[in-house]
């Protein structure tokens, strides 16, 4: 049975598993969203390194030791932080009674605990 979802004001049609499942890209987005960043802020600090130790530890190749590297070595060591607080924060969330105000708090929390 599908049910109306609203997140952020947008009327959001889908049943629940869809939603979780939505939900679990979002996060994993986040956290690689987080990683792209927090690498670029890094590399523009210290892109030695970078040059010295990450790319050689992520096997970036040499064409890659720049701002596109980071990103690859930002996705591939960050993916994981966005799935944390799904894993987290969906059993709370599934046992609230109310399933229209499912979607918003994860989504929140998520964001909450990636910028924390």
């Amino acid at each position: 049975m599908a049910k109306d979802v609203f997140v952020f004001g947008l009327r959001i049609i889908m049943s629940k598993n869809k939603i979780l499942t939505h939900l679990f890209f979002f996060s994993l987005l986040a956290g690689i969203l987080y990683g792209i960043f927090f690498h670029l802020i890094n590399y523009t600090i210290s892109e030695e390194y970078f040059t010295k130790n990450l790319f050689k530890d992520t096997y970036v190749p040499e064409v890659l030791h720049n701002r596109w590297g980071t990103v690859i070595t930002g996705i591939m060591d960050n993916w994981w932080i966005g799935v944390l607080p799904y894993i987290m924060f969906v059993p709370f969330i599934l046992i609230q009674k109310n399933p229209k105000g499912r979607t918003k708090p994860l989504i929140i929390s998520t964001i909450v605990f990636i910028l924390v």
